[in-house]
């Protein structure tokens, strides 16, 4: 069987996470006292599991060949982000503006990526398929919208609407195209 570098990469990147953030949670309960050290286990922990989570969705379509390059993309700033995020947490990584858009950018990536490779199914009718392709549209407007926020757009009262008409675009699509895909798919012969 051959393997792929970059799945390889990616579940060894989720395995290290998963590890670390089950020997802090342990550890976590050694110490007698909640403070700053507590609070950033915790922080690793729940960032660790977070991004843990979106890997994974995004690495389960490497074998597609025409997500794979979305999914190395989520599972690249699933890891960027995640790793970024620990050394703000552990003050490893002084924050600045720079970094807190890398972190949230890459974060909206890899969120928006694996939220795709969740909904992606083949063989849809007709009428999930479209369900689908505006969930996704939706997906693409959310995630464009955060990252304009993040690189610090002020925006005006119509530009947060849309971002809130198109979020709820998103929320609904994604509970309606899996749904719309069981409905209306053809009996079996």
């Amino acid at each position: 069987m051959e393997t792929n570098p970059t799945r390889q990469f990616a579940l060894w990147a989720m395995v290290g996470f998963f590890v670390c953030g089950g020997l802090l949670s342990a550890l976590f309960f050694l110490f007698g006292s909640f403070g700053q050290i507590q609070g950033r286990i915790l922080g690793t922990t729940f960032s660790l599991g977070f991004f843990s989570l979106l890997i994974l969705l995004s690495a389960s379509k490497f074998d597609d060949e025409d997500l794979a390059f979305f999914a190395r993309l989520g599972v690249f700033a699933g890891v960027l982000a995640a790793a970024m995020l620990q050394l703000l947490i552990w003050k490893i990584l002084n924050p600045n503006t720079i970094g807190f858009r890398i972190i949230g950018i890459s974060t909206v990536v890899a969120f928006a990526v694996a939220h795709t490779m969740a909904l992606w199914r083949n063989g849809l009718s007709e009428v999930a398929a479209i369900s689908l392709r505006l969930t996704l549209f939706s997906v693409f407007v959310v995630s464009i919208m955060l990252i304009v926020i993040i690189l610090s757009f002020k925006g005006s009262g119509l530009f947060y609407r849309g971002l809130g008409f198109f979020a709820i675009l998103d929320v609904a699509g994604t509970l309606v195209t899996p749904l719309l895909g069981k409905l209306t798919r053809p009996s079996p012969a």
